[in-house]
């Protein structure tokens, strides 16, 4: 009997602990690639595309940021439950990346008319807007990398909860041609340069 209760107690000390426990700042997260949605940006409310074909004046996409693989095998492996792991679950959770994001930048790899040629830089043609800001108000790139992109990450239904969305970006420029694509690159405070090309996109 005299087991059962100090185990009961180490247990209360444990739940009592994991309370305090609570963090005030980020779980700082490893980034080891970018995750890119194709948006589908015609219509009353946004939604990941289904498929590659854009409108000519609708192209947009989502940007997310891929964690690096210990970040999963250490969630994995805090699958296992005790009562005060379960209690310690309630702590709210949120993570940033261990560098700021200091750069987004955006190049064409083909034509867009006949003034904007494959291998231009063509980010000042983007606006952005945060993924958790419905407000419809665009921004531009820079001052969206202003405000913290790393901060607050929230994970991706539409990639299987595997990239952190950060970013939604939108052309305000009419394409001329009948494909595109784009590569997307992301720099980081402490030099790390992460790169993705889009899909190849079909305008109509």
């Amino acid at each position: 009997m005299k087991i059962i209760y100090i185990i009961l107690i180490f247990n209360i000390l444990q739940l009592y602990s994991s309370c305090l426990s609570c963090p005030d700042n980020g779980i700082p997260v490893d980034v080891n690639g970018i995750s890119i949605q194709n948006i589908n940006n015609v219509g009353e409310y946004l939604g990941i595309l289904d498929g590659t074909t854009m409108n000519a004046a609708a192209v947009a996409f989502e940007l997310g940021l891929i964690l690096d693989d210990s970040f999963y095998a250490a969630r994995t492996k805090r699958g296992g439950f005790g009562i005060a792991s379960a209690y310690a679950e309630e702590c709210p959770r949120w993570y940033e990346t261990k560098s700021s994001i200091v750069d987004v930048r955006i190049v064409t790899l083909l034509d867009l008319s006949t003034e904007v040629a494959a291998g231009t830089d063509v980010t000042d043609l983007f606006v952005a807007e945060h993924h958790y800001d419905s407000s419809g108000l665009y921004i531009s790139i820079e001052t969206a990398i202003q405000q913290n992109l790393g901060d607050n990450l929230e994970q991706d239904y539409y990639s299987d909860y595997t990239s952190f969305r950060i970013l939604r970006i939108f052309s305000t420029y009419e394409l001329q041609v009948s494909t595109a694509q784009f590569e997307i690159s992301i720099e980081f405070e402490d030099g790390q340069v992460l790169k993705e090309n889009t899909e190849l996109l079909t305008i109509i």
